[in-house]
């Protein structure tokens, strides 16, 4: 079964901008790899993190 793409599982309302979370990328994952694809995101958002405060930015 393939994978709809924009399969919109949340929806939110911020002024007049419309966010929309969708599963795509997810939804046929196993556990395994949603758990890699997590530390991947997690090392590259720490990655930044310490950029800014080196560069003296308040993180």
């Amino acid at each position: 079964m393939a994978v709809a793409t924009g399969n919109v599982v949340q929806e939110y309302k911020i002024g007049n901008t419309t966010i929309k979370i969708c599963d795509d990328a997810y939804r046929d994952k196993t556990p395994e790899d949603i758990k890699k694809i997590l530390e991947r995101v997690t090392a590259i958002g720490w990655k930044c993190v310490r950029a800014a405060r080196a560069a003296g930015k308040d993180v």
